[in-house]
């Protein structure tokens, strides 16, 4: 047995349960685990391998075959609003941070090209007040 599985084993003898969850806006169902008893239609807050996603709990999993290597990751909250809204709010808030990535980016690209110039922050600032 898999020594994720093994530990997964000994969480479902202490009360975890196992979840097939649908990504909502997709056809994607992902494996998560949970403490809380979750029931069909639930709508979850979960983590995929890039973000952080909405989701409707399928069902409970209650055959998994432990010999079977699979990733479980944790159920990060219940939600208690309307999932497609909190999906919306996700997905602006992540246009969000890739935008202020892509400014950081551009920003430490300015910066190598002054410093390849001799040139620096103060220099550009003066040449701009002087060209207004």
């Amino acid at each position: 047995m898999d020594l994720n599985n093994t530990l997964l084993a000994l969480q479902v003898l202490n009360g975890v349960r196992l979840y097939e969850v649908r990504i909502l806006g997709t056809t994607q169902y992902l494996n998560y685990k949970s403490r809380e008893e979750l029931t069909p239609n639930t709508p979850v807050l979960v983590q995929t391998k890039h973000t952080f996603v909405a989701g409707m709990v399928h069902k409970e999993v209650t055959d998994f075959d432990y010999s079977i290597v699979a990733e479980w990751k944790w159920v990060v909250a219940k939600l208690e609003t309307n999932p497609e809204e909190t999906q919306l709010l996700f997905e602006k808030a992540d246009i969000a941070a890739k935008q202020k990535i892509a400014q950081a980016q551009a920003l430490a690209e300015a910066k190598k090209i002054l410093e390849a110039t001799g040139l620096t922050l103060e220099d550009m600032k003066l040449l701009g007040s002087a060209t207004n």
